[in-house]
């Protein structure tokens, strides 16, 4: 079973697949918070089916042979780590609402989440009253966390530190009306 849909859908979709005898492959996040990754542990263990996230950094080569040159001491003894990601979008505006298009089960597509269909959140910007404006960067984030507990050659981190904002823009993004706005 291969699943590709909006984040909120992640969990809940693998959950069924496995429960229903499935292999699942689950585009990232797998989850939504440690939770949800914890369910998603449990049904594999229950059910003993294979679960895959899409985040295939440990298969790069190149993160394969500098790891392995890392562990081997290349710049001495690893202690700490640093990860980033800054990243400068472009505003999606303020829309207006509008019908939802006859092709488009919304409520399937969004959940219960939604805030009412506005044109910009379909389909690239759906995450904008789903998960929010945050996960893209916590993707990263999570597989750049990942690569340096590998580079580390640890297990989970003891501390992070994480900040950020959002400065740029006046838009629907920001705006608080919306429950599950990106901010």
């Amino acid at each position: 079973m291969i699943i590709a849909a909006p984040d909120h859908w992640h969990t809940p979709a693998a959950l069924l697949g496995l429960a229903n005898g499935k292999n699942v492959y689950v585009e990232k996040p797998c989850s939504q918070n440690p939770y949800e990754g914890e369910m998603l542990i449990q049904a594999v263990n229950k059910y003993k089916k294979i679960l895959q996230v899409g985040s295939q950094r440990r298969s790069f080569p190149s993160l394969i042979g500098i790891a392995k040159e890392v562990h081997d001491g290349l710049i001495g003894t690893t202690y700490m780590a640093k990860s980033w990601y800054a990243i400068t979008g472009k505003s999606i505006g303020i829309g207006k609402k509008i019908p939802v298009p006859s092709i488009l089960n919304f409520e399937l597509w969004q959940g219960l989440r939604h805030a009412g269909i506005q044109r910009q959140y379909v389909h690239y910007n759906w995450h904008c009253s789903g998960t929010g404006e945050q996960e893209k960067p916590a993707i990263m984030e999570t597989m750049k966390l990942d690569c340096c507990r590998w580079f580390l050659d640890v297990d989970f981190p003891t501390k992070v530190t994480s900040a950020g904002g959002r400065y740029a823009f006046t838009d629907d993004l920001g705006n608080s009306r919306y429950t599950n706005s990106c901010l």
